[in-house]
């Protein structure tokens, strides 16, 4: 369960003011057509009454007092007197049969008029002419029963109870109001709660929060129209618009600038001298592992560096049709020795050559374990400033954990909205149960509009290991959550694009 700051709070606020506002105008029309249509008005008769010590033309100041003391006694008489209220309801029993002890009781109440010796008397019912009746026999009633229960005193009616004077309370704006305040909080607390059980990541400050690993970037969302939802994106997309977020001079700058921000992290970290190896991961599919993988290349070759982007997602390969680098052999046909030569072909940006994956295999992990890889890595080393491999998630196959000797640390890519907290730790400790050096995080998606890049909301759910089974949302279509049609969709992509020039990296 998340923390929550006051400073979140107010994001969520900000974020949802418009749903808020929505449901807070409905509560307040359903209030006020419920109550105008539903809740008959309450009408109000009133009658002021003085109250003397004695029954004589004039009194003294202790007499005054006396009757202020008596006004308290007939108020509490008027309130809580049965006998009263009998009376009172034998007077009306013939004009309002329906009427009872319990409803006279209900229906009056009394109070002292700002500590002198006038009280005041009002009847409260849902019949206007009931209110003026009931009031008026109070009066009838009131002088002869006060004078027996208290034995002293006497009252004037000061006014009397009349129709014209009645008024009139209909809680229309009242319980429109209510209604929109209940509709606003409930709505915010189902969205707090909601925010309270979220286990996706959203910031920087979550990764932080939830593991001892910096990132690396933070990336903004760079959506593009008619993108898909997370989750709903799969080989059959269409790849045009992965393309489109590749950097290019159409490239929004603060997107640019992140990915700068990223390649000088990179470039300080302490991984030594000569060819900087690394693999690029994720936990899951469609976390944008592949096109933080070729931006981060895209944008390290800018700087100058030499860099090899090597397609080791054999099972699910994405890199050569985001790069549109066409090759009659990849690293599957190189480890298997098929190809003497090394497949590095140059891609269309100035420093950047790309390995593809070749032919999609099921024995990727096989592959991967073989001795030719570490001979490959070696030979290609002094050719190059970095090394990048684009690696299959880590929580769905193993094929990441298996290259931790030949590289320098991982890099774990996360999406904002969508990657979870458990699911990065189980990718994390996939990592480190094989002594992997995670060098940090990429986070991609996240909202440039939102305060701290809070993030967009996209929606995916699983269970320890995904809603098909252990291999993930994927599984049901074979090859460990890959389509196994990969190939397919890659080839014929691929059909109007000119074949990469060959590097001519030569096997030592």
């Amino acid at each position: 369960m998340e923390e929550i700051s006051i400073q979140d709070i107010l994001q969520m606020l900000k974020k949802n003011i418009i749903l808020l506002l929505v449901v807070a105008i409905c509560g307040g029309m359903l209030g006020y057509f419920w109550t105008s249509f539903a809740v008959d008005p309450i009408y109000s008769a009133s009658a002021t009454i003085y109250v003397k010590s004695e029954d004589a033309g004039s009194q003294t100041a202790t007499e005054i007092v006396m009757a202020q003391y008596l006004t308290n006694s007939y108020c509490y008489i008027v309130n809580e007197s049965h006998e009263v209220h009998e009376k009172v309801l034998q007077g009306l029993i013939t004009k309002y049969p329906q009427l009872t002890l319990k409803q006279i009781g209900a229906m009056v109440s009394s109070t002292v008029v700002d500590e002198t010796e006038i009280f005041k008397i009002t009847v409260t019912s849902t019949d206007r002419l009931m209110a003026v009746d009931v009031c008026n026999e109070f009066l009838k009633v009131m002088p002869d029963e006060l004078i027996r229960i208290v034995k002293a005193g006497a009252v004037e009616i000061v006014f009397s109870a009349k129709d014209e004077l009645v008024t009139v309370n209909h809680p229309v704006m009242r319980n429109a109001v209510l209604c929109a305040m209940i509709g606003f909080v409930i709505t915010f607390v189902i969205i707090f709660i909601g925010k309270m059980m979220d286990n996706k990541i959203y910031t920087r400050d979550e990764l932080s929060s939830n593991f001892q690993i910096p990132t690396l970037g933070v990336i903004p969302d760079n959506a593009v129209a008619g993108d898909k939802k997370r989750g709903a994106r799969n080989a059959h997309s269409d790849i045009e618009d992965d393309r489109k977020r590749l950097l290019g001079d159409s490239t929004p700058f603060n997107v640019a600038e992140a990915y700068r921000m990223t390649r000088t992290n990179i470039t300080y970290l302490p991984l030594g001298d000569g060819c900087k190896k690394l693999a690029v991961t994720s936990a899951f599919t469609a976390e944008g592992k592949t096109t933080a993988c070729c931006n981060l290349a895209i944008a390290l070759s800018q700087n100058g560096s030499k860099v090899l982007l090597i397609d080791a997602d054999m099972r699910k390969p994405r890199v050569g049709r985001l790069l549109q680098v066409k090759a009659q052999y990849g690293l599957s046909e190189c480890i298997a020795g098929i190809c003497r030569e090394i497949p590095v072909y140059k891609s269309s940006y100035q420093n950047l050559f790309v390995m593809t994956s070749g032919k999609s295999s099921e024995n990727a992990a096989e592959l991967l374990s073989s001795p030719r890889l570490e001979s490959l890595v070696k030979a290609c080393e002094d050719k190059f400033d970095y090394i990048i491999f684009d690696m299959p998630p880590l929580n769905l196959v193993t094929d990441a954990a298996i290259i931790t000797k030949l590289v320098d640390g991982y890099i774990v890519a996360a999406f904002s909205g969508y990657s979870t907290v458990y699911g990065l730790k189980e990718a994390v400790a996939s990592l480190e149960q094989v002594d992997g050096k995670i060098l940090g995080f990429i986070l991609a998606g996240v909202d440039p509009k939102a305060a701290s890049y809070a993030g967009g909301a996209y929606h995916y759910k699983y269970g320890k290991y995904g809603k098909y089974g252990r291999y993930g949302r994927y599984a049901k279509y074979g090859n460990y959550g890959y389509y196994s049609s990969s190939s397919n969709n890659e080839a014929k992509d691929m059909e109007n694009v000119k074949p990469a020039e060959s590097a001519n990296v030569e096997t030592k």
